[in-house]
């Protein structure tokens, strides 16, 4: 099994994580590719055309990522796993690192997806999955995992089968797709993929509740906000808090989100956001009086208007027909 490790190539989820493996298994550089998209946040939509599709995602991460605004994944080229095609083509086998968390089941589905638009041969790849760190500890994400816990649950390369990779390139094309229904559907479906499953169940929880009319991060930045701000991060490092959700966004992605609720162009902003408004470091956050109101469930209080987002392949505004929340469930409104 070891040898069959080392002599892989192998996909994981971030550069910080392609180099914990690459400690841990003694590998050299070109062993590893590591993927440079948050591939769980942001549009995501569906199409063949991955040049114009790379052009939206780094839009989006520039959004992000304040200090590179024009962030181009070219600067990764040698080490991305995207691009990287003809060398996805030699290598056998090739492994994809992953554990239960939402943006890493992606990551499969997206390599899924492309081996089958690249024509690559999908009966090499490989999957290490880590769903536990010990008998009763679920396994945080792949990023987030030391070099001494890798150790310990270095699990079997296994290939995966017919019935699984038909799932997550439905999964895929269900997160891409610009209908909401779809995801419904998919949900809804018997599956013996419970990884897979649960991970994409989290997706309901970026649609708004049909008591704040806010996503589920939207909702903590405001409770967190009240509770332990002014501080953006001190905000956002409680937002950050439970290490036990399958989706876990990064400060980075927090941080553009916090900004958005108290944007100049909101009907009515939730926060008001004072100080250098570009680094965490720097920034302070205050409730405003209709964000103290969506905290106290005012209902009647709701801007729906202001709805702008995006969930894969959906994007959330007033023309369309808003599926809402509530509880762990979507509803479309009438």
């Amino acid at each position: 099994m070891k040898a069959d490790l080392i002599k892989a190539l192998h996909i994981i989820s971030s550069r910080s994580a392609a180099a914990t493996l690459k400690v841990v298994l003694r590998m050299p550089d070109h062993r590893v590719l590591f993927s440079e998209d948050l591939l769980a946040y942001g549009p995501v939509p569906a199409g063949n055309e991955l040049i114009h599709w790379r052009l939206i995602r780094e839009d989006f991460l520039g959004s992000i990522y304040l200090d590179c605004p024009e962030l181009s994944m070219d600067h990764y080229a040698d080490n991305v796993w995207l691009g990287n095609d003809s060398r996805l083509a030699k290598h056998r086998p090739i492994i994809v690192w992953v554990s239960p968390k939402l943006g890493e089941q992606l990551l499969l589905a997206w390599i899924t997806f492309l081996f089958d638009h690249l024509k690559l041969d999908l009966s090499q790849l490989l999957i290490a999955q880590i769903e536990h760190l010990h008998p009763n500890q679920p396994a945080r994400g792949i990023t987030e995992i030391s070099r001494e816990d890798i150790k310990q649950a270095l699990p079997e390369a296994r290939p995966l089968s017919q019935q699984e990779i038909d799932e997550y390139q439905r999964a895929w094309e269900t997160y891409t797709s610009s209908d909401p229904v779809d995801l419904m559907r998919f949900l809804s479906r018997q599956s013996d993929n419970t990884a897979l499953v649960a991970a994409m169940k989290q997706l309901v929880y970026r649609y708004p509740s049909v008591e704040t009319g806010l996503c589920v991060f939207d909702e903590d930045l405001l409770q967190n906000t009240q509770k332990h701000g002014p501080e953006a991060k001190r905000i956002i490092a409680f937002t950050m808090g439970d290490k036990n959700r399958l989706d876990s966004p990064g400060e980075n992605y927090l941080f553009y989100r916090l900004r958005k609720l108290g944007h100049p162009h909101r009907s009515r902003p939730l926060v008001t956001v004072n100080g250098n408004c570009r680094t965490i470091d720097s920034c302070q956050v205050v409730l405003t009086a209709y964000g103290l109101q969506i905290l106290e469930g005012r209902s009647d209080a709701l801007e729906l208007d202001d709805i702008d987002d995006w969930i894969g392949g959906v994007h959330l505004d007033n023309t369309m027909n808003i599926p809402f929340r509530i509880n762990d469930d979507l509803y479309l409104s009438m």
